[in-house]
């Protein structure tokens, strides 16, 4: 699992949860100490244990299926 808070261009390692189920969900965490004030968007994404990374864009399909894209969010930094 990585983060981005410069839309893609870094990203920073977040650590994983040693307990899982296999196909399950995974928790993980990261600490993360904002750069300035503000409105900021943070990227998630993830790599699977074939090394691959999940797109920015998931593939549109009508059942929603797969959704595999960046998980994104934005938040308001104050000081």
């Amino acid at each position: 699992m990585e983060l981005s808070e410069d839309g893609g261009a870094t990203w920073a390692t977040a650590v994983l949860d040693p307990e899982h189920d296999p196909y399950a969900w995974r928790l993980w965490a990261f600490r993360w100490t904002p750069r300035r004030a503000g409105r900021v968007h943070l990227h998630a994404r993830a790599t699977d244990s074939r090394g691959s990374v999940q797109p920015r864009e998931a593939v549109w399909n009508p059942g929603g299926f797969l959704h595999n894209g960046w998980h994104s969010v934005e938040i308001d930094v104050s000081r």
